[in-house]
């Protein structure tokens, strides 16, 4: 299966520094929500943010020194993630749909189009972030396949 890519990132950036960006936004709001979550005494729920800690770091360090392997981990987590928006968007409208009284669908509606768009932004970053790791993943076999 061939996934798209794109040449930029949005739409003037170079796929390097839109990668270097997500990757920093990424680790600063772990780490916000790394310490507001140990600030407010909720240890398991900060604990949580260290995974993405982690992953992010492997993210900048991938791309920092031109390793494919490390931006791997980053690909598949935040497809998983975009796979799992997609599933809670399609579960929102199944309850939009329910006939229950107990649904106020003029609460959904809106929460449902803000999730679509929110999803639409998460399916652009990650088509960058796969763009990324094929570039470098190329580049590094064409460095491989060179003559020397």
């Amino acid at each position: 299966m061939k996934f798209p890519t794109v040449p930029h990132c949005c739409c003037c950036v170079d796929l390097r520094i839109g990668g270097l960006i997500i990757g920093w936004l990424n680790i600063i709001s772990a780490c916000i929500c790394l310490i507001g979550g140990i600030v407010k005494g909720q240890g398991g729920y900060a604990a949580v943010f260290v995974i993405p800690l982690i992953i992010y770091t492997c993210w900048l360090y991938g791309i920092y020194k031109n390793k494919a392997g490390f931006l791997l981990i980053s690909v598949i987590t935040t497809g998983i993630g975009l796979i799992l928006s997609v599933f809670g968007i399609i579960f929102l409208m199944v309850v939009l749909a329910s006939p229950r009284p107990e649904i106020k669908t003029g609460d959904l509606v809106p929460f449902i189009i803000a999730y679509c768009i929110i999803t639409a932004l998460h399916t652009y970053f990650w088509v960058v972030m796969y763009s990324i790791y094929k570039r470098i993943k190329e580049d590094a076999q064409n460095c491989n396949t060179q003559p020397v």
